[in-house]
């Protein structure tokens, strides 16, 4: 989820100090073992995630970017998607489970709700630059998203590489704040570009081409390949290889260092059992995940024979 607004959040004083969470895949219980010298010792306990957490509640705020959180119409509360999967994952299997409340939040009103504690981090997978560190803290990345996709006139055959648009005949359209339009500026240097002020939808800026306002929309892939399904008379350029990419993650206020690690930890297991494969194969995302880079053992090997 890209938008240029997230910018404007002020780093803040940690209003979860006593939300300190910790990923309970199962009872862990307190561990007795014996030291080389036969002492019997007794690690510190291990932490209560109720006790973290304020009526064993976790607010999550989602804006609507499917497939990773799509609204509920009927019930704003129960949100779906790739995203909400893996959030009520995490908390089903934390003992005992977290109750997740959902918020639907707007662009207008994200900063304040993120400041009065409405929710806790948000949901959606937000483009992690480094403007936005500035301001908020991130989880590990769950999607890897393609930026620089382009959108043309369905008869436009004039450009086969991103580099091709580096030429000052042409007219790019470009979203204001956006982790493309940043890309874009940087890697082109001669065509116009053309910046349209975006706080939700990019539809309006994406129309550009359609209404000969621009020869050129670019955008990530999701928000591309979204916009080219409905609209026949143009077409997308790059969406299988994008130029670059971007990490999508959990955004978090600044400061809240021990849902961070829950979350980072929440999805350490999700990545590493084939969850996240799993919530793919439903929910069809149109980005690349990350996936456990293993090589085996040498006692595998051996067991199995090599």
């Amino acid at each position: 989820m890209d938008n240029g607004r997230i910018v404007e959040l002020n780093r803040r004083p940690n209003w979860l100090a006593m939300v300190a969470l910790v990923v309970a895949i199962g009872a862990l219980g307190v561990v007795w073992f014996r030291s080389d010298g036969g002492q019997t010792i007794q690690p510190t306990p291990t932490r209560d995630v109720a006790s973290f957490l304020e009526g064993n509640e976790l607010h999550v705020g989602y804006g609507g970017f499917p497939p990773y959180t799509v609204v509920n119409v009927d019930d704003l509360q129960k949100p779906t998607g790739f995203s909400v999967a893996l959030v009520e994952e995490m908390a089903r299997r934390a003992t005992p489970p977290i109750q997740v409340v959902w918020h639907q939040f707007n662009w207008e009103t994200l900063k304040a709700d993120l400041e009065a504690g409405t929710f806790d981090f948000i949901a959606d997978p937000v483009y992690v630059t480094i403007e936005r560190s500035k301001v908020l803290d991130f989880s590990i990345p769950y999607s890897f998203f393609g930026i620089g996709a382009a959108v043309v006139r369905a008869d436009d055959d004039r450009f086969r590489e991103f580099d091709d648009l580096n030429r000052s005949d042409i007219t790019i359209s470009v979203a204001e704040g956006w982790t493309t339009t940043e890309y874009a500026r940087r890697r082109l240097d001669k065509p116009k570009f053309e910046p349209v002020s975006v706080t939700g939808s990019a539809t309006t800026q994406l129309d550009d081409v359609r209404f000969g306002r621009a020869d050129v929309a670019l955008n990530d892939v999701v928000t591309v390949a979204g916009y080219v399904a409905e609209h026949k008379d143009v077409k997308a350029l790059w969406l299988e290889s994008p130029p670059s990419r971007v990490a999508g993650a959990f955004a978090v206020r600044a400061g809240e260092f021990d849902l961070v690690q829950f979350l980072n930890e929440g999805l350490t297991v999700l990545i590493a059992d084939g969850t996240l494969q799993l919530e793919d194969a439903k929910w069809k995302t149109v980005a690349e995940l990350p996936v456990p880079c293993t090589v085996p053992g040498r006692g595998i090997e051996d067991a199995a024979g090599r």
